[in-house]
């Protein structure tokens, strides 16, 4: 928020009690409301104050006068009023209670001021800073003379036997941050002070950040501007929610990914439109499509159940899904499809797919082998996605079998459900299991001739 300063060019205390007295301006900056005895009047002083407004080219819109509390004393609770003197010509070296330079006559005795104006504070400590509403005083002044002529008066004045002085720092003897100060707030366009970068810039919704310092007692709107290099500039719609300015966002959807756009912010009040901001550049990431990849199920000798699932997709639609495996493991593919990953297998099928469970049995594997596999997305840009990498091992045996003797050297028939054929074996080794006599671990051996594919190669199979 824009605030101008501006420091007392006169300042003056005058008191009932000497009424033709001028005092000491450079000491103190008196009001008080005093009443030691019913029969005796009240005792009253009172604080002159002027600003030169001659040097403000901006049109101000509020304005506060900041005084510093030297000294408080009585009833402190009570309050002060900053009015409207309506007398200019005073001088501060002969301003009394009488004479407002002087020579002349105040119309009545203690200053010539306008209660209808300005504003009152109250509850006065020590040390502190305290601040008047004049804003009406100096809108009328800067349209006027652009002299802003202040009297500060008590505002305790009947009844009763209380009584307070209060005393501010009059000049800026003690330093200019305590002298009688006006603070003036110009009626200025709100402005975008700083731009953050943005962020989710790899998501469908990109935040656009930015801080606006206003607080001139109207709402704030904000907008945004943005376009890639080349194309027309899309303008959000305006959004509001700030009424003394701090951090906004603006949302953002519909962008290409992998690409420049510039941008820029706005903001409004019901008065005044500001300026658009420089723009600023991003670039959105590539936002691959995510999936998942689940544990592989229906493992056997030769085939496995593989099964992913896609979870998330960035302004696109899925148009393609699989998986990729090997008998080695990879590191997660990056901007390459299946076919070119270092998988040495894949899997793909094309349509238009939800974010949905999907399936694929492999099969021609080795026996007793460890795979590494992953589930992978293709979204229309053309960009895939790959999941975790998992892993798991074939069987070491045959599925199946038809067989009742158990005896060594039986020939038995058995049926292996991978190749769907039957297959003649010699019971070569029966284990028993000590704790389970019906259960027995058989070695198996091929009959040489029978299958080629079984020949001189041996299986383990618990039968219970």
């Amino acid at each position: 928020m824009q605030v101008i300063e501006l420091q007392a060019t006169k300042v003056q205390s005058i008191m009932e009690l000497y009424p033709n007295t001028c005092l000491w301006p450079e000491v103190w900056l008196f009001c008080q409301c005093k009443r030691e005895d019913p029969a005796l009047p009240y005792h009253k002083t009172r604080g002159l104050i002027e600003f030169d407004l001659s040097t403000v080219s901006e049109t101000i819109k509020y304005a506060n006068l900041r005084l510093f509390c030297t000294g408080a004393v009585g009833n402190t609770s009570w309050g002060i009023a900053a009015r409207k003197l309506t007398r200019e010509n005073w001088l501060d070296s002969a301003a009394t209670w009488i004479k407002y330079d002087g020579v002349n006559s105040w119309t009545a005795p203690g200053g010539d001021y306008d209660p209808g104006m300005g504003g009152y504070t109250y509850n006065f400590v020590v040390g502190q800073y305290y601040y008047f509403a004049v804003s009406d005083i100096v809108v009328e002044a800067q349209g006027g003379s652009k002299k802003v002529e202040i009297e500060l008066c008590g505002t305790w004045w009947d009844g009763g036997y209380d009584w307070y002085t209060i005393i501010f720092q009059p000049t800026a003897g003690g330093g200019a941050e305590y002298a009688p100060t006006l603070m003036c707030v110009p009626d200025v366009p709100p402005e975008i002070h700083k731009v953050y970068d943005p962020t989710q810039i790899d998501s469908d919704t990109i935040k656009l950040w930015g801080y606006i310092d206003y607080d001139n007692g109207e709402d704030v709107e904000v907008r945004a501007s943005y376009h890639k290099p080349g194309d027309a500039a899309t303008v959000t719609d305006w959004q509001d929610g700030l009424h003394t300015g701090g951090v906004f966002t603006i949302t953002i959807d519909g962008t290409d990914r992998d690409q420049d756009y510039y941008y820029a912010l706005q903001a409004r009040t019901d008065t005044h439109d500001g300026e658009w901001t420089p723009e600023y550049l991003f670039h959105t990431s590539i936002a691959t499509p995510e999936v998942e990849t689940d544990p592989a199920n229906q493992i056997t000798l030769r085939k496995a159940g593989l099964t992913g699932k896609a979870t998330a997709v960035y302004n696109a639609s899925i148009i393609e899904r699989g998986f990729v495996w090997d008998t080695v493991s990879h590191d997660k593919p990056v901007g390459v499809s299946p076919e070119e990953s270092e998988y040495a297998n894949c899997w793909t099928e094309a349509g238009e797919f939800a974010l949905e469970m999907f399936t694929h049995e492999i099969s021609g594997l080795e026996r007793n082998t460890t795979y590494y596999f992953r589930a992978c997305v293709c979204d229309n840009y053309p960009e895939w996605g790959y999941g975790d990498e998992l892993s798991f091992t074939t069987k070491d045996y045959i599925a199946a079998w038809e067989f009742e003797d158990y005896r060594l050297g039986n020939v038995v028939k058995v049926i292996d459900e991978d190749l769907g054929i039957d297959v003649w074996c010699r019971v070569t080794r029966i284990t028993r299991d000590l704790f389970n006599p019906a259960k027995a671990h058989l070695e198996l051996e091929n009959i040489p001739g029978e299958v080629d594919i079984h020949k001189d190669e041996r299986w383990e199979r618990e039968k219970y």
